[in-house]
């Protein structure tokens, strides 16, 4: 409306100008001007053409030199009118612009995308999740949260993601509504993914609100104009699972990243030297879990297809249950060798790239007829130290008492007032744990008093969190000090039985900081939960695949002596591990070399290698497998 009232008044002033034609412009003096031309008709189209000339450009007045004074006195005056219009126009065009960017700085303008991956939600994990769907291959991703634009493009840049080969668009909004939801086309999407968002300037919100507000939006929406997005969702909290579940109709994959992270430190402390491992599974460079329908594969024996996959190890067996909207997949991992595929079954499994080979590989016979290795009772704890505070101390907690045999008495040392412990542990668990008696004591990990004040080789394991106690602060550097701290008073400790140390870190940049540490192994949490979710998001399957194996009380990963599968320093191959790992009713998923006496670096991880892979193992190396846990 604007620029038709515009250019009304420049009409009305054009034909204005055109009235020089009754006050002597097409006069012999006039005609004489270099500016007058009488070239039309030398009467209304010329003196509109004139005046227009004057009004678009207000220099042509300099040309009318020579003319009748009336002449140039309306020459000038609309002249200045012209000024005043185009100005005027000039600054409404400027001022649309200048709103349009500010529009896109603040992220509310709507996307136009078809296929692409929607991101809602921000929290300490959207990072490591662009990052992982950067890994996945080009694609484009629209980041939906409440939190500023341009707050969201400076993490990012400080994570070095502008780089990569990801297209991304931010928007601020809520992902809750509807509305907001359709600015960034999510019908469209290809797939969901939902994470917590804490909001700004605030720890007290619970980050899991907004994720179940979401969800409940997402299972209502009924009018998707093709197929429904594959979603997964991230709920931090355990105990608001089962209302998201709930939220969601059981349609959407869940991953409780506390839960997540807290399993991994405890399997990691059982087993020294499993993060490595997890660490290549978690990676686009290393092993990933797959679920392929191979045929030929119905009615044949679960054991007889391990040797005919050429770069792939199967792990289990996957098919759907339920009907609709309730249509689920079950998951069964480690099956007996003797299992028979049925139809409608697809194998998991675990194989370094999406391409592998199926072939006739027959196993070893030789090993046919041996006796089963002997079992492996499960590592327990009966005394534990954590160093700092954290939301998943309470999940920490409930896997060590689900892992727990006996008593085990668990230490936290914290800068955090005791009675905020307590209450958080006493509203956590009610009934209370059944295994582990909890010690709390306000102390700061990175003062070296307090590890004067305490013998840490007293404790079977030490946790060395990152410390939420204190916001605002690096909880990587927390980390790093309390690992210093800890070194130089073990070090001081001569003769006494070293603790397994197993440190949680939050940026992947800080791990080599780590590498000569005394902790035996570290877990980068926003690695390992954006894995999950990014992986999940291209196939919901793995959803059930990845909680059986990060589950208390079932099926998981060890790394157990090489000596019991195969003789020591003799040349042995992979089927003959498999077939010793059959028997035994575990999976062998590789190996894991240690460097030989005077090597130095990390050792090396086979994951899925060829069966007819060789090596002569030593008594330091160890085998990677699958297997049900044992407590005696």
């Amino acid at each position: 409306m604007l620029y038709v009232g515009l250019a009304g008044i420049a009409a009305t002033v054009v034909l204005a100008g055109a009235s020089a034609y009754f006050v002597g412009l097409f006069s012999e003096r006039g005609v004489s001007a270099e500016g007058v031309a009488a070239d039309i008709d030398g009467g209304f189209w010329d003196s509109l053409l004139w005046s227009l000339k004057h009004v678009i450009d207000p220099g042509a007045f300099a040309e009318d030199y020579g003319a009748p004074a009336p002449v140039l006195v309306i020459a000038l005056i609309i002249s200045l009118l012209g000024l005043a219009i185009f100005g005027t126009l000039v600054g409404f065009i400027t001022s649309l612009v200048q709103r349009r960017i500010e529009r896109l700085e603040r992220g509310d303008s709507p996307v136009v995308e078809q296929g692409h991956t929607l991101v809602l939600g921000w929290n300490r994990y959207a990072p490591a999740v662009l990052r992982g769907l950067g890994d996945l291959g080009p694609r484009t991703v629209v980041l939906l949260a409440p939190r500023e634009h341009a707050r969201m493009a400076d993490a990012l840049r400080a994570e070095g993601l502008g780089s990569r080969d990801l297209d991304v668009v931010l928007r601020s909004g809520s992902p809750s509504r509807i509305a907001e939801l359709r600015t960034v086309a999510f019908e469209h999407a290809a797939s969901i993914i939902v994470l917590g968002s804490e909001g700004e300037g605030s720890q007290s919100i619970d980050p899991d609100v907004e994720v179940i507000k979401t969800l409940l939006v997402l299972a209502s929406f009924r009018d998707w104009p093709n197929e429904r997005p594959r979603m997964v969702g991230e709920i931090e909290h355990k105990p608001n699972y089962e209302i998201a579940r709930i939220a969601s109709r059981g349609s959407v994959p869940l991953v409780s990243s506390a839960e997540v992270v807290s399993r991994l430190l405890v399997q990691t402390a059982r087993y020294g030297g499993l993060s490595r491992v997890y660490s290549r599974l978690f990676s686009a460079e290393g092993g990933a879990f797959h679920v392929r329908h191979l045929p030929g594969c119905t009615g044949r024996r679960f054991g007889d297809l391990a040797c005919e996959l050429a770069g792939a190890v199967p792990i289990g067996v996957t098919w759907n249950v339920g009907e609709g909207t309730e249509r689920r997949s079950a998951v069964a991992l480690n099956p007996e060798p003797d299992y028979e595929l049925d139809e409608g079954e697809s194998l998991v499994l675990l194989s370094p790239g999406a391409d592998f080979v199926q072939g006739r590989v027959q196993p070893s016979i030789e090993l046919a007829s041996a006796p089963p290795p002997p079992a492996v009772p499960a590592p327990q704890f009966s005394t534990v130290l954590i160093l700092g505070w954290s939301r998943i101390v309470d999940e920490i907690l409930a896997e060590l008492d689900a892992h727990a045999q006996q008593e085990v008495t668990v230490r936290i040392l914290a800068d955090v007032e005791v009675a905020e412990m307590q209450a958080r542990v006493d509203e956590s668990f009610d009934p209370p744990l059944a295994h582990v008696r909890l010690e709390c004591e306000r102390a700061n990990p990175v003062r070296r008093g307090t590890f004067e004040a305490i013998d840490p080789t007293d404790a079977d394991c030490i946790f060395v969190l990152a410390d939420e106690a204190r916001p605002g602060e690096d909880p990587d550097a927390g980390t790093i000090l309390t690992l210093l701290l800890l070194r130089d008073r073990l070090e001081r400790a001569r003769g006494a039985q070293r603790p397994r140390v197993v440190a949680e870190l939050r940026e992947a940049r800080n791990r080599e900081l780590l590498e000569d540490s005394v902790a035996d192994d570290v877990v980068v949490s926003p690695e390992v939960v954006s894995v999950l979710l990014t992986q999940i998001s291209q196939v919901p399957v793995l959803g059930p695949v990845y909680r059986e194996l990060l589950s208390a009380g079932g099926i998981e990963i060890c790394l157990r002596r090489a000596g019991r599968y195969a003789p020591i320093g003799e040349p042995c191959r992979f089927r003959e591990l498999i077939g010793a790992g059959q028997r035994a009713l575990e999976i062998v998923l590789g190996v894991v070399i240690r460097p030989s006496a005077g090597e130095s670096g990390p050792p090396r991880i086979e994951l899925a290698p060829d069966a007819d892979s060789t090596w002569t193992l030593r008594e330091s190396d160890q085998v990677i497998v699958l297997a049900q846990q044992v407590y005696s």
